[in-house]
């Protein structure tokens, strides 16, 4: 089993560059020797991560806006890293019929931690490696 890289990257909040997000996801995790499902399985996490970003961390629309993606691995698991720098906005409670990010993320990965302050919006994904 080959290891990836770290790979860094950041582009505008816009659903346009979703697609390039899914597939760079999926060339990095190719040589970590995971099964094809469970490649697709982490990639439809992050989509669904970084779609959170786009669609709920900017009050407003600008260029300026951009969701950042951190891939890592160590030893034992791989690491997805979505960080937005927007504003934290608490979910409406009145049902949508959306909603389900969260636990399309919890069901597909090992891991899903959130973290929101000042700086924005941090999920972490964490799906340990094949043994």
């Amino acid at each position: 089993m080959m290891r990836a890289g770290p790979v860094h990257l950041s582009w505008p909040a816009d659903p346009y560059y979703l697609a390039h997000v899914r597939s760079a996801v999926r060339t990095w995790l190719a040589p970590l020797g995971f099964a094809s499902d469970t490649i697709e399985d982490i990639v439809l996490a992050t989509n669904e991560a970084a779609s959170n970003a786009i669609d709920h961390a900017y009050s407003t629309i600008s260029s300026r806006n951009t969701v950042e993606l951190h891939l890592c691995v160590d030893h034992l698991s791989a690491h997805v890293e979505i960080l937005d720098h927007g504003q934290w906005r608490t979910p409406d409670p009145r049902p949508t019929g959306r909603g389900l990010g969260l636990q399309i993320m919890q069901h597909l990965t090992d891991a899903v931690i959130v973290h929101h302050g000042p700086p924005g919006t941090i999920v972490l994904l964490r799906h340990p490696l094949p043994r």
